[in-house]
């Protein structure tokens, strides 16, 4: 079974939490995307950026919604472990190649 949220506090300091730490991520990105890019096409990268945020924020549903209906209803949830189990080995593997690589 999926986890279900028994009392409404408890969801709604979830959703604050969440929009909290999207919102200061999603600053941080932007302003170390608007740091690499050079001044001239500072403007084409950071429009990119809102592109590729936009379509990265259309892909998961779909994605969800064709798992939940092919498989079973907690698929999207796994496949959503797998993908950032996926991303942290990918973090790690090559924050390790660039501490070896600046020794």
């Amino acid at each position: 079974s999926l986890f279900v949220v028994s009392q409404t506090w408890m969801l709604l300091v979830g959703a604050a939490l969440f929009s909290i730490t999207n919102a200061l991520a999603q600053m941080s990105i932007l302003a170390e995307v608007s740091n690499q890019a050079h001044e001239r096409s500072q403007g084409k990268i950071l429009g990119l950026n809102a592109s590729i945020y936009a379509v990265a924020q259309m892909i998961p549903p779909l994605l969800s919604g064709f798992l939940a209906a092919t498989f079973q209803s907690n698929a999207p949830i796994l496949a959503a472990a797998a993908v950032s189990g996926c991303a942290a080995i990918f973090y790690f593997i090559n924050t390790r190649n660039q501490q070896e690589s600046t020794s």
